[in-house]
């Protein structure tokens, strides 16, 4: 996994480095070990690659909305910094998440210090989405697959793979299966939306 501290003044360091770091002290160490302890599909620069049909069937909720902010905050023990994001929620394609839906990734930014993952969802507010969400075992909602869990939705209704920031890789060896997220650039919300409907008919 990159992983990348930085400080207000700009400073960066990567994850590989950690026993040099320790003589930073414990807020900076704190960040290097926030990048180490999640159990990301992320190595390197590049991700795991999840086809569609997975991301659908591992989906607790798939949902069509509407980021309208976002904000940084500890955990209850204070030790990782997390992004929170709340969608307000047009559709949903499946599950019953409410009107409006909080999903949480980690890493950002906190009084000029934060932490980045490479292959991390990021949302913007005003951005209309189709995200893929589960629950974890302490509560939060996340993105599927990482970034391969949220399409960007533009003004014409055509939908687009969100950036990675990391290439996305098959295991070792293994050939690609089923429909990768990026051959999903340019369809229409209506044509994905129906393309989830059909995988979930078959998987009942």
């Amino acid at each position: 996994m990159v992983s990348i501290i930085r400080n207000s003044n700009g400073f960066r360091v990567d994850a590989s480095i950690r026993n040099s770091v320790r003589k930073w002290g414990t807020v900076q160490y704190r960040h290097l070990l926030l990048t180490l302890c999640f159990p990301l599909i992320c190595t390197g620069t590049s991700i795991a690659r999840v086809s569609f049909e997975d991301t659908v069937a591992k989906a607790e909720w798939i949902v069509e909305g509407d980021v309208v902010r976002n904000w940084c905050g500890w955990d209850n023990g204070h030790r990782f910094i997390w992004t929170h994001t709340e969608i307000a929620v047009r559709n949903s394609w499946k599950g019953s998440p409410g009107r409006r839906v909080t999903v949480s990734e980690p890493g950002g930014m906190i009084n000029g210090m934060g932490m980045q993952v490479a292959g991390m969802v990021r949302y913007a507010p005003g951005e209309r989405v189709i995200v893929f969400l589960y629950r974890t075992p302490i509560g939060l909602i996340r993105t599927v697959g990482l970034a391969q869990g949220k399409l960007q939705v533009d003004s014409a209704s055509l939908v687009h793979p969100a950036m990675a920031g990391a290439a996305i890789v098959s295991p070792s060896g293994a050939r690609p299966e089923g429909t990768g997220i990026q051959e999903l650039e340019f369809r229409s919300v209506g044509a994905v939306h129906d393309r989830v409907m059909r995988l979930r008919a078959v998987r009942k």
